[in-house]
């Protein structure tokens, strides 16, 4: 017996609907302009940020400044997954697809605020606790440091988090707001700490290494819309892409010196040699050595020949060959006294790159050279291995025999 039924194929086997990223995936590579440019508005109005996102960061950044002073990690953990700093940097991105001049300045605007609020976190823990000691320490713990695998988590996870925004709407990206929160903001909030401290140097780097990790990111998810299929529009679309791969490269360049600059003359340790090779000044050296060479002898040789001739030639070729023997260096030993450490650069500057870091109590090889640039005495410091950098002498306290 036949049971009635409308299906024209009851037999066969019901096709399951498709995923929703298949779906969209068709309607990207098959679709016309204005189905994408409709799409494109539909990911601006869910990237679109609004005073509620506020409501949501306050609970994070509380629970973010708690967990600072009483040095809990487990609360700064649940501050970055409770934090959705994710959206208004998806708000740049989409508004560089739709485009919009209103949506970008937006997002812009509230990434800022952002900015300036967990600066603030970092400003308070050291008003609310001056002698708090493990403050840097437990901020550069969630920071991820300046190594190369951040870096590689900061891409992969921009790639995911942009295309579970395209592909997958009803997929929430904490995952990857947390990571944004650990990698660009934590170091923000470090350098607030750090400018309240008085040490702008090291609050300059971490506020160039988190801006250099944000238009990194920035640049990436561009390129991951672009791929997918959401190429920036419009002069707005255009620019916005620009400017944001300008800045990730000078401000890569920055943090690495992947393009150093070239260095003054007269600041260079072998200005000197290099003034010698110039065209004009060989001309001056040889009329001024031959004077001084020229005085100093006729003095020595009426001595010397009154009483001991053979006496005066040893006496003279010692002292021509003694300024040719290096003399050795004599080191100092110092140890690093701020409770956050410090940093050694490659150069006197506070944007020369970072070649190691000390913690307190760490004891330092100095040279005993001392130079001040930026307002900031430098010390000259031995590394292990036989390199040489520059430190702050503020907090270096130089340990006496």
């Amino acid at each position: 017996m036949s049971i009635p039924s409308t299906e024209t194929s009851p037999d066969e086997v019901h096709l399951a609907r498709k995923p929703q990223g298949w779906r969209i995936r068709q309607m990207i590579k098959d679709g016309g302009a204005r189905e994408l440019r409709s799409y494109a508005e539909k990911m601006m109005q869910r990237s679109r940020v609004n005073s509620a996102y506020f409501a949501q960061l306050a609970p994070g950044l509380a629970l973010l400044l708690v967990g600072i002073l009483v040095n809990n990690p487990l609360l700064v953990i649940i501050a970055g997954v409770s934090s959705p700093v994710l959206n208004p940097i998806v708000g740049l991105v989409s508004a560089a697809i739709r485009p919009s001049t209103r949506h970008l300045l937006k997002s812009i605007f509230y990434l800022a605020l952002t900015i300036l609020l967990f600066f603030a976190v970092g400003w308070l823990v050291n008003l609310l606790s001056p002698e708090l000691g493990g403050a840097l320490e437990i901020l550069r713990l969630f920071s991820g440091g300046d190594g190369w695998f951040s870096w590689v988590i900061l891409v992969v996870f921009s790639i995911i988090g942009l295309v579970l925004f395209i592909f997958q709407d009803n997929i929430p990206s904490v995952l990857v707001s947390t990571v944004l929160f650990f990698l660009i903001f934590i170091p923000i909030s470090a350098a607030g700490y750090q400018m309240a401290r008085g040490d702008t140097a090291l609050s300059a780097s971490l506020l160039i290494i988190s801006s250099s990790r944000l238009f990194t990111s920035l640049s990436i998810m561009l390129l991951t819309a672009w791929v997918a299929g959401f190429q920036p529009r419009r002069v707005v679309g255009w620019i916005t892409i620009g400017l944001v791969f300008i800045a990730a490269l000078l401000l890569l360049n920055e943090a690495f010196g992947f393009f150093p600059a070239p260095e003054q003359p007269d600041s260079m340790p072998g200005a000197s040699i290099v003034a010698l090779l110039t065209p004009g000044v060989p001309t001056e050296e040889p009329t001024i050595a031959p004077g001084f060479t020229a005085t100093s002898l006729p003095t020595a040789t009426p001595r010397p020949t009154a009483t001991l001739s053979p006496t005066a030639s040893p006496s003279l070729a010692p002292a021509q060959s003694e300024p040719e023997e290096p003399a050795a260096p004599e080191f100092l030993q110092a140890e690093v006294t701020a409770e956050s450490g410090i940093v050694v650069r490659e150069a006197p500057d506070v944007s020369s790159l970072i070649l190691a870091y000390f913690n307190k109590g760490q004891i330092v090889t100095l040279f005993g050279e001392q130079v001040t640039e930026q307002n900031i005495v430098w010390e000259k410091v031995l590394l292990e291995d036989g390199t040489v950098g520059w430190a702050t002498s503020r907090y270096l306290l130089i340990i006496s025999d």
